[in-house]
């Protein structure tokens, strides 16, 4: 195991906050030319940030990716907090907040009629649940979404978001 050239990590990026629960800065970030386990099957890493001094503060940040997908980071009344948008030809893509307590909020707009497919999958590869499947009109969509709500623990979860086939996957943290 290990990382070579064509793993392409750094692919994807996304916040996962103190996901541990240990007090430390996580981040995840994809590889998916990893052919640990297979060709090109990928991988994802969690990675802890360290201190480079006596704190660690997160005021704001954007991550920006050449494929039109945005992350805004920011501290809200001391609560770190991510927005994703995805802004491409067909579709504008937004979920807030995230990490979040009771529910999040997935919101797009269709520009053109499209076939779309909603999934949440647990960290393991189970997926648990469908928000949607199937053609919408071109319009705006809204949906909340909790896995508490579903019975299941509190945790990260991965949103899978399917626009006439072209795949796009984000993290979804749901705290205790």
């Amino acid at each position: 195991y290990g990382l070579n050239a064509n793993d392409m990590l750094g692919y994807s990026v996304t916040v996962l906050g103190d996901f541990a629960g240990d007090g430390t800065f996580n981040i995840a970030t994809g590889a998916p030319g990893t052919d640990d386990g297979g060709t090109d099957i990928g991988a994802m890493w969690i990675m802890q940030l360290e201190q480079a001094n006596s704190s660690l503060a997160l005021k704001s940040a954007t991550v920006s990716s050449p494929n039109g997908i945005t992350e805004n980071i920011y501290e809200d009344q001391g609560m770190e907090k991510a927005e994703l948008a995805i802004e491409k030809e067909k579709v504008n893509f937004y979920v807030f907040p995230n990490p979040y307590k009771e529910n999040t909020t997935i919101n797009y707009e269709l520009k053109e009629e499209s076939n779309i497919n909603l999934e949440v999958y647990t960290m393991s590869g189970q997926k648990i649940h469908t928000i949607f499947n199937g053609q919408q009109y071109s319009g705006k969509y809204r949906y909340d979404f909790s896995a508490k709500r579903l019975g299941y623990a509190s945790g990260t979860y991965l949103l899978k978001i399917v626009i006439n086939n072209d795949v796009n996957t984000y993290w979804l943290v749901e705290m205790k």
